[in-house]
C-alpha cells in the first residue's frame, strides 16, 4: 500500500523529468539548426516582396510599414559594417525573442524564485520551438510579432495578479493606467508590424481595459474610518477615469494610426474587405465550379487560362482579382460580386466548407502535430509545406529530424502536460483551483481567437506562420507544468 502511494506520488517527477529532457533535446537540434542557418537568406517569396517595399515604404492593407523600416535600416547598417543586412535582423528577432520569453514565462507564479539555470534553459525551450526558431531566422516580420504580442500577455497577466501595493507607489504594477499605455504601445508596434494585429492584439487591449476599469471603481473594504474611505473613494474614481481615457485614446489611435500608413490597392491585390475573405473562405478551391452563379460581369472581366490560374492557387487569384475585376470595375462593385460568389460556396459546398474548415481549425490549433501531415504534402494545398522546403535547403537532413522531433514532441508534452495539469489542479484547494481554471480558460479564449480568426480569412492559406502564439501557449503550457511538478510549486 505504502509503495503504491509513493509510487504515485513520484508519478509527476518522472513525467516532468521526461517533459524536461525532451525539451532539451529540442534546445539541442534547435542551436545546430540556427548555427547551419544564420548566414543564409530563406527565400520565401514574402521575404522578397518586402525587400521591394522597404525600398519605397509602399504598404498595402497585407503589410505593415514597421519591419521594411527596419530591414532599410539594417541595409545602412550593412553599408558600414559589411555583413548581409539579414543576420542583424536576425540577431534582433534572436534576442528579443529571449527577452519576450523570459519575461513571459516571469508571469506565471510556478516560474518565479527559480534559478538563473532553469529560466534561461527554459528560456531557450520556447525560443527554438522550431516553427517559431524558422521565423526568427528569416526576413519576415512574425518574429517580433509573436514576441511583442507575449509582452503583450504577460503584461496582461501581471496586471490581473497585481495588487496595491505590491510594487510601490511608482511601480507599473501599481499604475493601471500606465500598464495599459504600454500594453497599447505592444499592440501599436504589432500592428505596424502585420496588420491582423489590429484585430488581434485590440481584443485583448480592449478586454483588459475593461477589467482595469472595473477593478479602479471598487474600493477595498477593510477601512480604518470615515475619511479614509471617501479619500480611497476618490482615488479610486480617478484611477478608473484615468484607465477609461488611456483605453479609449489606445482603441481610437491605433487602428487610424495603422490605416495612416496604409495604401489601399498599392500593388494591386486584392482588397483586404470581409467579402473578400468570404471569397476565399467559401469558394477558394471550387472557384471555377461555381462559374454558373457567377455574375455577368465577372464572366467578361476573366478569361479562361485566368479562371484556371484563380483555381491553382489563391495567391494568384489575389493578383488577378485584384488587378482585372477591383482596377476594372471598382472596389465596391467587386466586394459586391465577392458577396454573391461566396454566398452561392456556400450554399452549393456546405458540407464541404464545413470540413475544410475543422481541418483548418485543427490545422492552427495544433500546428507541429499537423505538420508532420503538411510536410508530406498529404493534405489540401497550404503554405506549411513550401515553408519546410525552405527550411531544409542548408541543412536537409537536421531539418528534417527537427521538425519530426518537434511534432511528435509536441503531441506528447502536450497529453502529459495535460494529466498533470489536470493531477496538480486536483490537489489544489478552492482558490488555486479557481485561479489555474481561469488562467487556463484565458490562454484557451486568446488561442481560438487565433485560429477562428485565420480560419475565417479563407481556405488555400494554411500557414503556422499566422499562429505563432498559440503554439507558444501549448509549449509554455508544458514547460511551466514540467518544472513547477519537478520543484513541488504551484503552476
Amino acid at each position: 500500500m505504502d509503495e503504491g502511494r509513493k509510487t504515485a506520488k513520484g508519478m509527476p517527477k518522472v513525467l516532468a523529468r521526461i517533459l524536461i529532457i525532451g525539451f532539451s533535446v529540442q534546445i539541442v537540434l534547435g542551436v545546430f539548426w540556427a548555427c547551419l542557418q544564420f548566414p543564409h537568406f530563406q527565400e520565401f517569396g514574402e521575404s522578397l516582396f518586402l525587400e521591394k517595399v522597404q525600398k519605397t515604404l509602399l504598404c498595402d492593407e497585407y503589410v505593415g510599414i514597421l519591419y521594411p523600416i527596419l530591414m532599410r535600416f539594417f541595409s545602412g547598417v550593412s553599408n558600414v559594417i559589411p555583413l548581409p543586412y539579414h543576420c542583424y535582423l536576425y540577431a534582433l528577432q534572436l534576442a528579443v525573442g529571449a527577452l519576450a520569453a523570459h519575461f513571459f514565462l516571469g508571469s506565471f507564479q510556478g516560474m518565479k524564485g527559480k534559478g538563473r539555470l532553469w529560466r534561461a534553459w527554459a528560456d531557450l525551450a520556447l525560443v527554438t520551438l522550431p516553427m517559431v526558431m524558422q521565423c526568427h531566422l528569416a526576413v519576415l516580420p512574425y518574429s517580433l510579432a509573436n514576441s511583442l504580442f507575449l509582452v503583450h500577455v504577460a503584461l496582461v497577466m501581471r496586471g490581473i495578479a497585481a495588487r496595491k501595493g505590491v510594487d510601490g507607489g511608482k511601480g507599473i504594477g501599481n499604475r493601471p493606467a500606465l500598464r495599459t499605455a504600454v500594453m497599447g504601445a505592444c499592440w501599436l508596434a504589432d500592428t505596424l508590424l502585420l496588420p491582423d494585429y489590429r484585430i488581434l492584439g485590440g481584443i485583448l487591449a480592449a478586454g483588459y481595459g475593461i477589467f482595469e476599469i472595473l477593478r479602479s471603481g471598487k474600493a477595498p473594504v477593510d477601512k480604518k474610518d470615515a475619511e479614509d474611505e471617501k479619500m480611497e473613494g476618490r482615488e479610486s474614481l480617478a484611477g478608473m477615469l484615468r484607465v477609461l481615457l488611456v483605453t479609449a485614446a489606445l482603441l481610437g489611435v491605433v487602428p487610424m494610426v495603422s490605416k495612416l500608413t496604409v495604401t489601399e490597392g498599392a500593388y494591386g491585390r486584392m482588397g483586404d474587405s470581409k467579402e473578400a475573405r468570404a471569397l476565399n473562405r467559401y469558394a477558394w478551391d471550387h472557384f471555377s465550379e461555381l462559374y454558373g452563379y457567377w455574375p455577368e460581369d465577372l464572366k467578361a472581366a476573366l478569361t479562361d487560362e485566368e479562371i484556371t490560374a484563380c483555381d491553382k492557387s489563391t495567391q494568384q487569384r489575389s493578383w488577378i482579382l485584384g488587378r482585372k475585376v477591383e482596377e476594372a470595375l471598382g472596389r465596391e462593385r467587386a466586394r459586391e460580386i465577392y458577396g454573391e460568389v461566396a454566398k452561392a460556396g456556400k450554399k452549393v459546398r456546405a458540407r464541404r466548407n464545413l470540413k475544410e474548415m475543422l481541418l483548418d481549425a485543427a490545422g492552427y490549433g495544433a500546428a507541429p502535430l499537423m505538420h508532420l501531415y503538411w510536410m508530406e504534402g498529404k493534405t489540401k494545398a497550404s503554405f506549411s509545406a513550401s515553408n519546410y522546403e525552405i527550411m531544409r535547403m542548408q541543412a536537409p537532413r537536421l531539418t528534417s529530424v527537427y521538425v519530426r522531433y518537434g511534432g511528435w514532441f509536441f503531441a506528447g508534452a502536450c497529453l502529459i502536460s495535460l494529466a498533470l495539469g489536470i493531477a496538480s489542479f486536483l490537489r489544489q484547494n478552492g482558490r488555486e483551483r479557481f485561479r489555474i481554471l481561469g488562467m487556463a480558460i484565458g490562454f484557451g479564449v486568446l488561442g481560438c481567437f487565433f485560429v477562428t480568426h485565420y480560419v475565417c480569412r479563407g481556405g488555400g492559406i494554411m500557414d503556422y506562420k499566422n499562429v505563432l502564439p498559440v503554439t507558444t501557449f501549448w509549449a509554455t503550457w508544458a514547460l511551466v507544468t514540467a518544472i513547477c511538478n519537478m520543484n513541488g510549486a504551484q503552476q
